[in-house]
């Protein structure tokens, strides 16, 4: 026995224990603590594929490094599982997002599951087609396909750091975008071309220009980047139609301490990988001019005396976050990339167009939702439903109820909740006092614990008139 003729049975001996060990996790894993169903699914598929390696007919017939590296990359998709837990997701705000997502999509439609992230984001991806990624070259397509789900399931991590913060939830609806544009691409990507048209012939001949032998490389990469806009504007625009006001203040505050003024255009070596962006000041901009947020501010001090400084002064607020976005630029990464220069250079030369033909888009792209979702409302706020509920955070009460004529009142909606939350969290941060750091905390966290219980009693008041509609 030794490492040079034996080095490949110690490779394999160390995959098959990584192996133990992530079906360990996953079976002592407390299902109880999931904050939904799917979480069930995402472990019971992993568990079915690390099955399927450890088999002898695989090991003994699979490179021994490629079989090694596989099971890292299945540690990591075993880690987002181990993460879906109730210690740390709000099960009832999440059970509300699976209702959405179940209106989005038909009953035999992608599957949906939450976990946490480390990082200062939030973000969704086809969790089985991570699996069937990571496995190809150790399983056939065949045996892949024989395990696979009969349909997609996605994993949508949540900021861990952001875990008290509910209202910032409303970042869900634009990662559900990406869900909704997968869904429909064919679609999506149809509008989107006819919005830019003119701008992509434009764009080309201005290339031409620069030189016909690298003009058709440098197109593709453009070509790219404005797909990679469009997406997450589209993305936006779900966002907003599902989560209404407070999406625009998630996106405005998870913006915080970053540029907002410029569009992001990152060149990847694979192109079809290359991601680009809208500027932030564009993005709320499109999400504002879809918003009734005027009506709100107005119709919603109507409801107030005047005397009522605190709330009067938090509802002017609505139409004050900053969105200019006439000193845009764009910046194209990496500094290396041959092209980098000339892309940059044409797509400033063609800012306001790029931006006209994104506003058409969103014009085309927010006409079609009404057929694509008959089944979902646009939570468009109510001022008569909002005010009572900040009346009921600022008295440090439950914003659970909207008082109407009745002894109980009436069941305030999620929306509701999330959407009086979230403004009133952003009015309270906006008053802090550097001098008062402790009092600022403690503020912040009552409505943080009053926004989580209120979300948690609605629910099973839901679910309570559900079963009572039932007997």
């Amino acid at each position: 026995m030794d490492f040079a003729n034996d080095e490949n049975k110690a490779i394999v001996s160390k995959a098959l224990a990584l192996n133990r060990k992530a079906r360990t996790i996953l079976l002592e894993i407390d299902e109880t603590n999931f904050p939904t169903e799917n979480s069930h699914e995402a472990r019971d598929l992993v568990l079915k594929f690390l099955d399927e390696i450890r088999k002898p007919s695989v090991v003994n017939n699979v490179a021994p490094a490629a079989l090694y590296n596989r099971h890292h990359a299945l540690m990591d998709l075993v880690r987002k599982i181990e993460l879906s837990s109730t210690r740390e997701i709000s099960w009832p705000l999440v059970s509300y997002y699976d209702a959405i997502w179940s209106r989005l999509f038909p009953a035999d439609g992608p599957l949906l599951f939450y976990s946490q992230t480390l990082e200062y984001n939030y973000s969704i991806s086809q969790f089985n087609k991570h699996i069937e990624h990571s496995l190809r070259g150790i399983l056939s397509s065949t045996a892949i396909q024989g395990i696979a789900l009969p349909t997609d399931i996605y994993c949508l991590e949540l900021a861990s750091v952001e875990n008290d913060n509910l209202p910032l939830y409303a970042n869900i609806g634009h990662e559900f975008g990406h869900a909704v544009f997968n869904e429909r691409h064919a679609e999506v990507v149809g509008l989107l071309s006819s919005a830019t048209s003119k701008l992509c012939q434009d764009l080309e001949s201005d290339l031409q220009s620069l030189g016909a032998a690298n003009s058709k490389r440098r197109m593709q990469k453009l070509g790219y980047a404005i797909y990679g806009i469009g997406k997450e504007l589209f993305c936006d625009l779900i966002g907003c139609y599902l989560m209404g006001p407070a999406f625009y203040f998630s996106l405005y505050e998870i913006a915080w301490g970053g540029n907002r003024d410029y569009f992001p255009v990152t060149i990847s070596p694979q192109v079809n990988r290359s991601r680009a962006y809208p500027s932030t000041n564009f993005r709320l901009e499109k999400i504002k001019s879809s918003l009734n947020l005027e009506e709100l501010k107005v119709d919603g001090k109507k409801l107030l005396s005047d005397s009522d400084s605190t709330l009067n002064a938090l509802l002017d607020l609505v139409t004050t976050v900053p969105s200019d976005h006439s000193t845009d630029s764009i910046r194209v990464r990496p500094r290396e990339d041959v092209d980098r220069n000339e892309l940059e250079n044409v797509l400033t030369k063609r800012m306001s167009e790029l931006k006209a033909s994104l506003d058409q888009f969103w014009v085309d792209c927010e006409s079609k939702l009404g057929n694509w979702f008959p089944n979902i409302n646009q939570p468009r706020v109510q001022p008569n439903e909002i005010v009572p509920l900040l009346q009921r955070i600022d008295s440090k009460i439950l914003p659970n109820v909207i008082p109407d004529s009745t002894l109980l009142g009436k069941r305030a909606s999620f929306p509701a909740i999330l959407n009086s939350s979230a403004l009133y969290r952003l009015g309270k941060l906006l008053k802090g006092d550097a001098d008062k750091q402790d009092d600022l905390a403690n503020d912040i966290e009552l409505v943080e614990r009053l926004t989580s219980k209120s979300f948690e009693v609605s629910y099973m008041h839901k679910e309570f008139l559900d079963w009572k509609s039932k007997q």
